[in-house]
């Protein structure tokens, strides 16, 4: 449909009228509002096709974008996507007026349209999808066999979202990395002489290499076991998460920034704390 834009200034308001007159010219895509004959789906099909390449994704049947601080998701709710989705389209409703002119009419839509669209698989399934949040750039195993370090932003093939917080050398020769990892592990007071040092490695490179794992196979579980309280079990479980998943201190101890989950079990007496994830 050929749309004829007219400019309808409101009393003492001529600034505010030019601005949605230039916003109805500008290079934004413009999108109908459902009603009058148009229909939900079609809106919310039309906004998934633009809003798709704008850092917006779907993960468990909702719609997330990154979070302001950068490190994370946050779900997408029906009042944040009328005024966030107008950075990227611009809204409108068409008019028939009695003089025969189409009258384009910019719009907010309306909660209960951005209620419907963001519920709509016509939105959903076209959004990319998220299965993995990393804070760090992590190695992958590609399907032709290939590893590599995942790039920044959003992988296709893997389905994971990188918000690096941080660079590290990716070009840091072996004996040096071994010498960072001794010197950070050198006043825990391990109990044996390598074995309990070896498997807070494997914790450690375990998490960092969890891309190699595809959906249902066993991950390995770490239970950090000392003769007392203020041993350092808590210290070494962030010692295997921080370099992947990042930290934030909560009141149950700490959790991943990225949204991922840590549920922290203690014996009560400082004997033992299981750490899954």
């Amino acid at each position: 449909m050929a749309l004829k834009v007219i400019n309808r200034p409101y009393p003492s308001r001529n600034e505010g009228a030019a601005d949605i007159t230039a916003r109805l010219n500008s290079d934004l895509p413009k999108v109908q509002l459902p009603g009058d004959g148009r229909l939900l789906s079609a809106f919310a099909t039309d906004c998934a096709k633009i809003l798709k390449n704008c850092g917006i994704y779907q993960r468990g049947g909702l719609a997330f974008t990154v979070n302001q601080r950068q490190d994370g998701l946050e779900v997408i709710t029906a009042p944040m996507l009328r005024t966030l989705a107008e950075q990227h389209l611009v809204c409108f409703r068409v008019a028939q007026r009695s003089d025969g002119n189409v009258v384009s009419l910019p719009r907010t839509m309306s909660t209960d349209a951005a209620q419907g669209v963001l519920s709509a698989q016509q939105f959903l399934s076209r959004l990319p999808k998220v299965a993995r949040i990393a804070t760090a750039r992590l190695p992958v195993m590609r399907k032709n066999g290939v590893i590599e370090l995942l790039p920044s932003g959003y992988d296709r093939e893997s389905l994971t979202l990188t918000l690096p917080q941080c660079d590290y050398d990716t070009a840091l020769p072996s004996l040096a990395a071994k010498t960072v990892i001794n010197e950070l592990l050198s006043e825990f007071p391990f109990a044996d002489d390598g074995r309990s040092k070896a498997v807070t490695i494997a914790a450690m490179v375990g998490l960092f290499c969890a891309g190699f794992f595809g959906t249902g196979i066993p991950r390995p579980v770490f239970i950090y076991v000392a003769n007392a309280e203020g041993a350092g079990k808590t210290l070494c479980a962030k010692v295997a998460i921080m370099p992947t998943h990042g930290l934030r201190e909560n009141r149950r101890g700490f959790e991943g920034q990225n949204g991922n989950s840590e549920r922290t079990a203690d014996g009560g007496d400082g004997s033992a704390a299981i750490h899954s994830f």
